[in-house]
């Protein structure tokens, strides 16, 4: 006979990524203009995603390294739901929640 011991560890959800102080969306919940800031630049290119509830990519723009984002975006065209923001680089990724009204 043998033993097994599993041990749980909690894993990280949306929201709850060790870098997620690095990116600020604000307003939220928004009318469907709302602004994304980046407060650390970072030393290689920085991919940003908007996706809608299915994970289709809506928008992708890409920045270089060493940019310090703060951007403007609009998506009043969209239904009311929530969106995903994802930030990624080399080194890491950044995933939170938006919701439109």
């Amino acid at each position: 006979s043998f033993i097994i011991t599993v041990d749980f560890k909690s894993g990280l959800g949306v929201d709850d990524d060790f870098t997620s102080d690095l990116m600020l969306i604000y307003p939220n919940p928004s009318d469907g203009i709302f602004s994304i800031e980046l407060s650390e630049a970072l030393e290689s290119e920085v991919m940003l995603e908007v996706l809608d509830p299915l994970g289709k990519v809506l928008l992708q723009q890409e920045f270089p390294p060493y940019t310090l984002i703060q951007e403007e975006y609009n998506l009043s065209d969209r239904p009311a739901g929530i969106y995903f923001i994802r930030v990624y680089n080399a080194s890491f990724q950044n995933l939170k929640k938006l919701m439109l009204r």
